[in-house]
């Protein structure tokens, strides 16, 4: 959870371990809309990130195209650009995933 300026919550992350190669995943994601755009979307992954490090998986539902540019900025930058992207589908839904690594800090 991040919090505002002011005090109240503004995000909202929750991870397991759901992928098949034993990679930690983002299975939820939420930024209020009035601080979206703000940076603290991205504060807050990149905190999961650090409290987590090692195998990751972040999915986004293929319709979903701006979850998509959100993660690649994110996990880019955090990564320095090393990291997979493949399509994948679970039952009738289409996915993009990021593979990836990230460092202990």
């Amino acid at each position: 959870m991040s919090r505002s300026s002011d005090g109240s919550c503004s995000s909202t992350c929750t991870t397991t371990y759901f992928s098949g190669d034993d990679a930690r995943e983002i299975s939820e994601f939420f930024v209020l809309r009035k601080y979206r755009r703000r940076g603290v979307g991205r504060q807050a992954a990149v905190k999961a990130l650090e409290a987590f490090p090692g195998r990751w998986e972040v999915v986004a539902m293929e319709w979903n195209v701006e979850a998509q540019a959100f993660w690649r900025s994110v996990i880019g930058d955090y990564t320095r650009g090393t990291f997979d992207e493949f399509r994948a589908r679970h039952g009738a839904t289409d996915l993009v995933v990021q593979r990836f690594e990230a460092p202990a800090r």
